[in-house]
């Protein structure tokens, strides 16, 4: 074992109960997480983060949620569990697209399409990006018509063809390509 490493183990516990105490203590967090990362002490790191934030006001709250999020994810491998602490920091902030996006993600991973609809309706929503948000509509038109919801299909598909060009755009032609297929499996046609 080395020098630096029997040090850590304290400083570990040392960073752990100064941000326990006050989860807003920027240095504390910052040696926390790189202990965390050096001593591979994920599990502590998790945990902690879930519990603080509990008392925590929103805007401490919803960044360590993030990172707790992403630490159960990639280092705990805990799809279920990350989805639970994204979920929280949409409570908190229903327009928080990092968390839409690792939501959306996470039930993509773990083949729960049907949460992932109402996350893609939500993160078409509040994106800014008019492309970000027509390849949304059209992930969600998939799903809704995966799951037979066909004039929710209809409507997404529409949108991504609405605001876009089928001359052009190859999402847009896909579009049109459902689109075509739902109108006649619905026997709804667009008006002349």
């Amino acid at each position: 074992e080395s020098a630096g490493s029997s040090y850590s183990e304290p400083a570990f516990d040392a960073y752990l109960e100064s941000f326990q105490l006050v989860p807003s203590n920027h240095e504390a967090n910052a040696g926390l997480e790189r202990l965390t990362v050096e001593l591979e002490r994920w599990s502590t790191w998790v945990d902690t983060l879930e519990e603080v934030t509990e008392a925590a006001e929103q805007s401490v709250a919803i960044p360590l949620l993030l990172k707790a999020g992403e630490s159960i994810k990639e280092q705990l491998n805990d799809p279920h569990r990350a989805i639970a602490s994204y979920t929280r920091v949409v409570d908190l902030d229903p327009a928080n697209e990092n968390a839409l996006d690792a939501l959306d993600t996470l039930y993509a991973m773990v083949g729960q399409d049907a949460d992932r609809i109402p996350v893609l309706q939500k993160l078409a929503e509040v994106v800014s990006d008019e492309n970000r948000r027509r390849k949304t509509m059209y992930t969600a038109g998939g799903l809704h018509e995966k799951n037979g919801d066909l004039n929710e299909a209809i409507e997404a598909f529409a949108y991504v063809l609405q605001h876009g060009d089928a001359a052009s755009e190859s999402i847009a032609r896909d579009a049109m390509t459902h689109l075509e297929s739902l109108y006649t499996q619905t026997e709804h046609w667009l008006p002349l």
